[in-house]
């Protein structure tokens, strides 16, 4: 009668266990998609959730804890990426990765091979759980990785970069130059609508709004629901005179700062020579 028992118990053990791994599959494919970046802000809501987000990946790590969390390094391989909203030309976000991703290795051999061939900046799609929280960080085990296409290269990065620090010292026209530096084929959508943000605030502070409204344009198409570029339309178009930066008024915008990418037309039919020309949408 024992026996007969222990055997029931087991079966009921062995059906449910069944089950929860077909509900894990039915959860994976339809996981929750999330930036990473709120997934840093709030770790413990997305504890034991099936999350997917969209990367860009940074290095193999050598991250474990096996105190708090199961990740061993016997047990699983470690790696970083930044979050494909992260702004990783400001040194503050670039210096903050996620370093706390994990892959198992038991049965993931073609996963791993791949993500040792990565480089730096490629944008992966990551699905994966929220295993543990542990100082208010999310430790996620990762289950698939998918590539994507787009790629930002270090001389962008290097160029949007001096372009962020010659704006915050309002030397818009230099700043103007190291945008049209940095836009190149093959940008992610994120990484254009900021070249373009960035660009329409310098052509607005020198004066020229309607070039300006012309690349807020373009940045607001990729960055639909960021609210300084809305901003900075609706003060271009209500009163562009307030937006001039009263330091810079009247100084002309060079040849060289006019994007590449942007079909060129002058003003005026038969303008003098030597008018700065404006990017048309």
């Amino acid at each position: 009668m024992i026996k007969r028992y222990q055997l029931t118990v087991l079966a009921l053990a062995l059906v449910a266990s069944s089950a929860y791994a077909q509900g894990s599959k039915i959860e994976l494919t339809s996981a929750k998609e999330v930036k990473l970046r709120a997934v840093r802000e709030n770790p413990s809501a997305y504890k034991n959730v099936f999350i997917t987000f969209k990367a860009q990946f940074h290095s193999i790590g050598s991250v474990h804890n096996p105190f708090f969390t199961r990740f061993t390094r016997s047990e699983y391989t470690n790696f970083g990426a930044w979050g494909d909203e992260q702004k990783v030309w400001k040194l503050e976000e670039f210096s903050r990765p996620l370093s706390i991703l994990f892959v198992k290795k038991l049965d993931n051999d073609d996963m791993l091979s791949e993500l040792f061939r990565y480089k730096r900046f490629e944008r992966l799609q990551i699905t994966g759980v929220v295993r543990n929280v542990f100082k208010d960080a999310p430790w996620i085990e990762v289950i698939s990785i998918e590539k994507l296409g787009g790629k930002v290269t270090t001389p962008t990065l290097t160029h949007m970069h001096r372009a962020h620090s010659l704006m915050a010292k309002r030397r818009w026209t230099q700043a103007g130059t190291e945008l049209n530096l940095a836009m190149t084929e093959g940008l992610p959508p994120f990484y254009q609508g900021w070249i373009h943000a960035y660009l329409g605030e310098c052509l607005m502070k020198l004066g020229r709004p309607d070039p300006a409204l012309s690349q807020l344009g373009y940045a607001q198409d990729y960055l639909p629901d960021e609210l300084s570029v809305t901003k900075n339309i609706a003060l271009v178009r209500s009163d562009p005179k307030r937006a001039i930066d009263q330091a810079e008024a009247g100084k002309s915008v060079p040849k060289n700062m006019v994007p590449i990418w942007v079909a060129v037309t002058s003003s005026q039919s038969g303008s003098k020579r030597g008018q700065s020309a404006r990017p048309g949408r």
